[in-house]
């Protein structure tokens, strides 16, 4: 096995309903791919070089990348499910909106929140172009927040 084989990343992107795999460019892998997938079960987008097969092609493409020495990841569209269904450490799940923005608020931290409100202001100033109403809400949201979540860090 050649060190681009070992890249090989295969998962289910439950966007388009298909797997999605990337790896670094190897000729033997593509030639297979062309040869033992149908044309109609896969597609390939040479800007993101990233394959896309239908769902009934993952175990095909398993045995394939297992015989060309390929090791490779792969999370299955039960796993992908899975966690999208399981939520670590304090479950977003029915929790209302405000108490997930304000949880994020609070683990991006200063520093990003920071970074955020000066590109916000940047595209609201009114010398910029910006709305004046929309600034003075950002600053009124801005001096709140950096006071009751930022002001001890």
């Amino acid at each position: 096995m050649t060190a681009q084989q070992a890249n090989v990343r295969v998962w289910w992107d439950a966007s388009v309903s298909a797997y999605r795999m990337t790896s670094p460019f190897n000729h033997e892998l593509v030639e297979a791919i062309k040869a033992f997938v149908p044309v109609s079960d896969r597609s390939y987008d040479p800007q993101s070089k990233v394959w896309t097969f239908v769902e009934r092609q993952l175990d095909p493409l398993r045995n394939l990348l297992t015989k060309l020495g390929c090791n490779a990841v792969v999370i299955t569209r039960q796993q992908a499910e899975a966690a999208s269904q399981s939520t670590p450490n304090g479950a977003t799940r029915g929790k209302p909106l405000a108490d997930i923005a304000l949880d994020f608020l609070t683990l991006a931290g200063a520093d990003a929140m920071t970074k955020a409100y000066r590109h916000a202001a940047m595209l609201n100033h009114p010398d910029r172009g910006g709305d004046m109403s929309k600034m003075s809400a950002l600053n009124a949201a801005w001096d709140r927040l950096t006071k009751e979540l930022y002001s001890g860090q």
